[in-house]
């Protein structure tokens, strides 16, 4: 079924995979997931799946890529994809439904990329690894703020120096970064 399977890698760990199944997990604790070469799930529902969680359910230590460097990483063509992390996934096909009465907890999900996994903001975390998106944003903004000093910089050597940078109209031009 190539809704399940795009591409056989022999790398990825599942910690609980669900598939074509129907019922409830009610109190799970998945641990101690680890991939050397791809990536990780600790809990996965795919195709043909409706599954009701509840209760308490913890997903720890969920690795992907462990054996890998970030230059391997970074060179990885198809089928190898780059190692996903994932505490709980729902795959094309599969349906979850979480309790709002449960409490599910997840920690230490560590990869070179990660799922938009299905817990809610408001379920508790802790040490969850952040998102790509949350990454990119962040180098975005420390690049932006290096600009910045490096600019105030520039404008605070130029003040103190008193220097004028003029054209041929005897026109005062201001400094441009």
């Amino acid at each position: 079924d190539q809704d399940i399977q795009s591409g056989y890698t022999g790398t990825r760990a599942h910690g609980m995979l669900i598939d074509y199944a129907s019922g409830t997990v009610d109190g799970a604790v998945i641990d101690a997931i680890e991939s050397h070469y791809g990536s990780s799930w600790g809990l996965i529902v795919y195709k043909g799946s409706d599954i009701r969680l509840q209760g308490e359910v913890a997903v720890t230590n969920v690795y992907a890529g462990t054996q890998l460097s970030e230059e391997s990483v970074r060179v990885l063509k198809a089928p190898n994809f780059r190692p996903q992390s994932c505490a709980i996934d729902v795959g094309i096909g599969g349906q979850m439904v979480i309790d709002e009465d449960s409490n599910v907890m997840r920690d230490n999900i560590i990869g070179y990329e990660w799922c938009e996994d299905v817990l809610s903001a408001s379920m508790p975390r802790s040490q969850h690894a952040l998102s790509v998106a949350t990454t990119t944003a962040m180098c975005i903004c420390a690049v932006l703020l290096c600009l910045i000093v490096f600019y105030l910089q520039c404008v605070s050597v130029h003040e103190r120096k008193g220097v004028e940078h003029s054209n041929l109209n005897g026109e005062t031009t201001p400094l441009l970064l």
